[in-house]
């Protein structure tokens, strides 16, 4: 995918850093964010 110049942040939503986004599909800053946010989810379910 070529560069376009233009640089889209975003706040993730476990640790609330700003980051650069890679694709416009990332949620998450870090791949530790998702696991997190994986686990909560299940937590969540269970209850």
């Amino acid at each position: 995918m070529p560069n376009l110049g233009i640089e889209i942040k975003r706040k993730c939503e476990i640790f609330g850093n700003v980051f650069v986004i890679k694709t416009l599909d990332s949620i998450y800053c870090l791949p530790k964010c998702s696991k997190i946010a994986c686990k909560r989810k299940k937590d969540k379910e269970k209850k």
